[in-house]
């Protein structure tokens, strides 16, 4: 017999969907625990739990206990889970699942589908969302409008050059807005470039105040995202970027301030990190909170070696490099590096 065209493009369409299946029906999730201490013998369990969490990526405090009668919410990777368990059963730790599927709870706040934005063959539940996982990433995680009181938008000052303040676009939005800023306003707003990203991304932010150019005047320095995850961060830095512009010859304390010194504002400082994080809801991806640095090994707590990318920039710098709150092994979310300054980013 032989395959024609058609054949084999269906054959590859039952693959791929083979595959997706298989991938998007797994069992194996990120839980949130909530703990109970009761004890300081309790406190004394949790912090040694804390120690594998600052050690590697696989517990995360989403809130911690300091003292008996103050709940932790944890969340635990698939991996450590039965370690966990086991550990708190053995310490007569009481606990309770309160998240039993991170993943899922990601898209059920983030995924605000609209009739518009799905295929005409995406049905309602959640299996069948999750094979169009890219379709919806691309389309980009939306939150719902910023309100400001009653009405949204209210306080939002009218520059020239929009943004679309109430999402959470890529970073190649926030670029585009940063220099139409400096088109419309070039006697006050400057784009600057500070470098690149491990992945080649430009590092570009903007200069503001009266006369730019000026360089005698104080400098105040804005920076925001330096955690991929934190995407409101950047947001923020691109309102206050929005204010000063759209505020300078109307509002007074605006336009004196301008006048008076000079704002750099970098809206998102780790480029790479934040695209990577809006790539997936899969928690590992979602939560990343490192730059993209390319992957370092070590020996893992659960076995063998284990290899991951990433550095934690805002611990990459030279002024009291790896004292209070660093950590050595690359899979930690508290990674410092190899050395001060030893990522593109931070440098």
């Amino acid at each position: 017999m032989k395959w024609g065209p058609l054949a084999f493009l269906v054959l590859s369409l039952l693959i791929k969907s083979h595959a997706l299946s298989n991938k998007n029906n797994r069992t194996e999730t990120f839980k949130v625990f909530r703990v109970y201490p009761q004890s300081w013998q309790h406190i004394e369990t949790l912090a040694e739990i804390r120690k594998i969490s600052e050690e590697e990526n696989e517990i995360d405090f989403w809130l911690d206990s300091r003292q008996p009668g103050q709940f932790a919410d944890i969340m635990v990777a698939p991996r450590a889970q039965s370690y966990f368990m086991d550990l708190l059963m053995k310490h007569d730790l009481q606990f309770k699942t309160t998240i039993d599927d991170v993943e899922k709870m990601i898209y059920e706040n983030e995924h605000h589908i609209k009739n518009d934005d799905k295929p005409h063959v995406l049905d309602e539940n959640y299996e069948n969302l999750m094979h169009y996982e890219n379709f919806r990433f691309r389309k980009r995680l939306k939150d719902e409008p910023s309100k400001f009181g009653d009405r949204p938008f209210e306080k939002v000052g009218q520059a020239r050059a929009n943004y679309p303040f109430g999402q959470y676009t890529d970073y190649a939005t926030m670029v585009r807005y940063m220099r139409t800023i400096e088109f419309y306003y070039p006697h006050i707003a400057k784009l600057i470039r500070i470098g690149t990203s491990h992945e080649g991304q430009p590092i570009e932010g903007l200069k503001l105040g009266y006369h730019v150019s000026n360089t005698s005047k104080p400098g105040f320095w804005i920076d925001g995202n330096i955690h991929a995850r934190e995407w409101a961060s950047s947001h923020t830095a691109l309102f206050i970027i929005n204010q000063l512009v759209s505020g300078y010859g109307k509002d007074p304390v605006v336009t004196y301030y301008m006048n008076k010194m000079n704002f750099f504002i970098i809206p998102c400082l780790n480029p790479d990190g934040y695209e990577y994080s809006r790539s997936s809801a899969w928690p590992e991806i979602r939560l990343w909170r490192k730059n993209r640095s390319p992957e370092r090994c070590a020996p893992s707590r659960w076995g063998g070696i284990r290899c991951c990318s990433g550095v934690d920039l805002n611990r990459n710098f030279d002024f009291h490099w790896s004292e209070s709150g660093a950590n050595h092994h690359p899979c930690s979310n508290e990674y410092v590096g190899e050395s001060p300054f030893s990522e593109p980013e931070s440098r």
